[in-house]
């Protein structure tokens, strides 16, 4: 004889609605859709780094989030914004109401690299400038030192992003996801020279073949290889 009796309601919390969050969620909601999943995040928005990590003229790539309204429109999807780990909600709590609590957040400060002088003015990790042009809601209160040359230290796709984004005419800028003080303040910046510099040659760069190409491809800026000091 089969019970009728229902198994208790699997309750799952996830920590942060970036592209991980919302990825998790949508395996589990597929897998077992008797879960109920609710995913904490502490912004006003979700998406996480699908927005605020993806450089704003990259908008195809920002169309990810359309799969992630997707996965939070599910029955059994719940999204709570402006709750914040710690301050709103405690971890005890989150234990005692969810059966698992899965923590899906990045890091929310740049790392310090530990070199004399990185504490001075027009200093900026790159999560903190990237956060800026992408007009994250816990940068309004941040304009960058730019001036007319800007050193990027590292070679992987964030830092083509950012040279891109500051290499960038008004012009060409027209297509992208930019708020009207950010447009103004690249603009008024006159940027002569960008330097980008990576401690691993060209074959061991960790940027993408795509991104290097973009650089190419600008109206008033032309890309310059220059030799290790140890080659020269």
């Amino acid at each position: 004889m089969r019970s009728t009796i229902q198994p208790p309601d699997y309750k799952i919390a996830i920590i942060g609605s970036g592209p991980s969050g919302c990825f998790l969620a949508e395996i589990l909601a597929l897998k077992r859709p008797d879960l109920q999943i609710d995913i904490y995040e502490r912004l006003p928005h979700p998406f996480g780094l699908a927005v605020s990590g993806v450089a704003p003229d990259h908008l195809h790539t920002r169309k990810v989030t359309e799969q992630f309204a997707r996965t939070l429109a599910r029955d059994n999807v719940n999204l709570i914004c402006n709750t914040e780990v710690g301050s709103s909600i405690s971890y005890s709590e989150l234990k005692q109401r969810y059966d698992r609590v899965v923590f899906a957040t990045g890091a929310s400060e740049d790392r310090r690299l530990g070199i004399p002088g990185e504490h001075l003015p027009g200093i900026y990790g790159s999560g903190r400038f990237t956060r800026w042009y992408n007009n994250h809601p816990e940068s309004s209160q941040f304009t960058p030192l730019i001036g007319q040359r800007v050193a990027i230290i590292g070679n992987g796709n964030v830092a083509l992003d950012i040279a891109r984004v500051l290499a960038k005419t008004a012009a060409e800028h027209q297509t992208s996801a930019l708020s009207e003080p950010v447009r103004t303040h690249l603009a008024k910046n006159h940027i002569r020279e960008i330097h980008i510099l990576g401690r691993r040659g060209p074959a061991d760069a960790s940027f993408s073949v795509a991104e290097l190409t973009e650089l190419s491809t600008l109206a008033q800026a032309e890309s310059i290889l220059h030799q290790p000091y140890w080659m020269e």
